[in-house]
């Protein structure tokens, strides 16, 4: 996420709204959730 949103990566804090950020951090996290069991 910070390669996303920070300084070194697009830096993408300031172009996208809060909610979306929350919203796609979210879908990531519902991401890591489904795939952890196989990984695991």
């Amino acid at each position: 996420m910070t390669g996303l949103f920070f300084g070194y990566g697009p830096g993408l804090y300031a172009e996208v709204p809060r909610f979306m950020q929350q919203g796609f951090a979210a879908v990531l996290i519902g991401l890591q959730l489904l795939v952890s069991p196989w990984w695991l």
